[in-house]
């Protein structure tokens, strides 16, 4: 299963990095702003930059999310490969001392007077 503390440890990480990344795009903005010297070139590489860096701990944490998944997935799939089914366990008490022959004396009489097939 997943870990709720690690996907909120997660998402607290993505919010603070967005964050920053936003901080400092609106820093740039506004001193070029304030002289109108603002450049086209910088702000884009910026704002790849940030973008780029985004998606990188964004991946490592899916990463992260998926390793863990698969480990969990992995561990079931031993416990499942290591389970024996009850209906091949011949050492099984089904509270029978021998093996049912006939048919069950309670039967004819229910079925007494009942019309035949």
């Amino acid at each position: 299963m997943l870990d709720p503390k690690a996907i909120i440890a997660t998402i607290e990480a993505a919010m603070s990095h967005v964050q920053g990344a936003q901080a400092s795009l609106s820093e740039q903005f506004m001193s070029g702003v304030s002289g109108m010297n603002l450049s086209g070139s910088d702000s884009a590489s910026a704002v790849m930059d940030s973008t780029s860096q985004s998606c990188r701990q964004m991946m490592e944490q899916m990463e992260k999310t998926f390793a863990s998944l698969q480990s969990n997935l992995d561990a079931h799939q031993a416990m499942q490969r290591q389970e024996v089914t009850a209906d091949f366990n011949q050492q099984k008490n089904d509270l029978r001392d021998t093996l049912a022959r006939g048919f069950p004396a309670e039967d004819p009489a229910f079925l007494q007077g009942k019309p035949r097939l």
